[in-house]
């Protein structure tokens, strides 16, 4: 079975850009999706739980946070990269924390952890 017949959902990446506006060192942040080398803006995945936690912050209204950890699998050449978002075709979106050529080597796909967070 090749790779890419398991790659059975599709999502988009996005990437931030900080762009200085007046002055102070005020700055503005946005989020603009990531054209592929194809030309298309969406890719094949598989995005698979690996852990949940929930962690208390002293926030100032004592909200709850919950983390849940995912493990990626992209197309061999997608361009995602630490830092971006990746925002499933469901409506998740994940940060990207590391990302990382197939475990074994091969170039067949890239890996990426995912971080779903939930709540405040």
């Amino acid at each position: 079975m090749a790779i890419e017949d398991l790659l059975t959902q599709t999502g988009y990446v996005q990437r931030k850009t900080t762009t200085l506006s007046g002055g102070r060192g005020k700055s503005t942040v946005t989020w603009a999706s990531v054209t592929q080398s194809s030309g298309d803006v969406t890719v094949k995945c598989n995005v698979q739980l690996t852990e949940q936690t929930r962690e208390e912050y002293g926030l100032a209204d004592r909200g709850e946070r919950s983390y849940s950890s995912f493990f990626g699998f992209f197309e061999y050449g997608t361009d995602i990269k630490e830092g971006d978002k990746f925002v499933l075709s469901t409506g998740e979106t994940y940060h990207v924390d590391r990302c990382h050529r197939d475990a074994v080597g091969h170039g067949s796909h890239i890996e990426a952890d995912l971080e779903l967070v939930r709540g405040v």
